[in-house]
């Protein structure tokens, strides 16, 4: 109805305003479209990286439990020799290490330097002492003669990755009373 009334050139003025304000619109949905997708994006990247430093978190912490572990059984009868307790500790990291390779899943672990026996013992030392009854065990990875070797592993998703880094100078020790 308004369009009979208006003249030719009222009526093509209003038409180039309805176009120009549909066009604005839809330019204005379009850029929310790539906000919402670049937002989405950022959060799967936000989210991957959280699912990352969680496996990494876990690699130290599982780490530390093992040698723990190995130094308390050891610990309560202090009677194995100090190789043999450094070797033990050595196989079962590297067993796990191994294992945590193998998972399935959308995280993946791979070690690139240090998963080897001789590497292990060569770079880590461990001393036991024994005063009345009383055994303390320390193991140390010392990282060598220039303290730059290291376990390292590289955890990574679809567009995030970390490093998991069992440094020179990681160091635990545990004091336990000998039963028996």
């Amino acid at each position: 109805m308004l369009l009979l009334v208006l003249g030719v050139n009222e009526r093509g003025f209003l038409c180039f305003l309805i176009v120009l304000a549909f066009s604005s619109l839809w330019l204005s949905l379009s850029r929310q479209d790539r906000a919402l997708e670049e937002l989405s994006d950022a959060m799967a990247i936000a989210i991957e990286a959280e699912k990352v430093n969680f496996v990494r978190s876990l690699l130290e912490e599982n780490s530390d439990f093992i040698v723990r572990k190995v130094l308390e059984e050891e610990a309560a009868s202090c009677k194995e020799p100090p190789n043999e307790i450094k070797e033990k500790i050595n196989g079962v990291l590297l067993q796990y290490f191994e294992e945590v390779e193998k998972l399935p899943g959308e995280i993946s672990i791979r070690f690139s330097q240090g998963k080897d026996v001789g590497f292990m013992n060569r770079n880590s030392s461990l001393i036991v002492k024994n005063l009345k009854g009383i055994c303390t065990i320390k193991y140390s990875f010392h990282g060598g003669i220039m303290r730059n070797e290291f376990i390292m592993a590289d955890i990574s998703g679809k567009r995030f990755s970390q490093e998991f880094v069992l440094p020179a100078g990681y160091s635990q020790q545990i004091a336990g009373v000998v039963i028996g």
